[in-house]
């Protein structure tokens, strides 16, 4: 199991370390894989009723990223437990590791203003060729331009040399909902 930022030992020394570096990889991938599907789960399209009722709120619960083909590489996804709204930021730092969450926390809307208070974080160092994941402050805010069914624009509320702007890889993006 992935503790730590690292994956257990094996046991039979006589894996070369490249056989060990496989196994670890794969471990860190299915774990990953298992906690990606169970976020997008959780955050399903509300569906046409469900924005009407739940207001932007609920329009903003969902999976986004910069295009179809960037669902690949980057996920920000928002979803409601239990009251609170919360997110998690995937990204792909590494392409044999695939999709990590890069970082994660709670998420409001306030007043046109999305708030998001990240308190963890997973990235891969390619350097070690290990996971480095722990607890981190951060908070950015976007300013909400547009949100409807598929798509959400967000500016950076610091301007382009903020740290939304470097969130956001410019000061304004435009968000569409990963497919199912």
């Amino acid at each position: 199991a992935v503790a730590g930022g690292t994956a257990a030992a094996t046991p039979n020394t006589a894996h070369k370390p490249a056989d060990d570096q496989a196994a670890q990889i794969a471990e860190i991938r299915t774990n990953y894989d298992t906690a990606l599907k169970e976020s997008e789960a959780k955050a399903g399209d509300p569906g046409l009723l469900g924005r009407l009722t739940g207001g932007q709120r609920a329009a903003l619960t969902g999976v986004w990223s910069a295009s179809q083909a960037e669902c690949a590489k980057e996920r920000v996804i928002l979803f409601e437990n239990s009251g609170t709204g919360t997110v998690e930021w995937w990204r792909a730092s590494n392409e044999k590791v695939g999709l990590l969450p890069w970082r994660t926390g709670q998420w409001e809307l306030r007043d046109g203003t999305i708030i998001m208070s990240f308190d963890h974080r997973v990235e891969y160092d390619d350097f070690l060729d290990q996971l480095r994941d722990g607890a981190i402050e951060e908070t950015v805010q976007f300013e909400l331009r547009n949100i409807d069914g598929s798509e959400l624009r967000l500016a950076a509320t610091g301007g382009g040399i903020s740290s939304e702007a470097l969130f956001l890889g410019g000061a304004e993006k435009l968000f569409v909902r990963c497919p199912d």
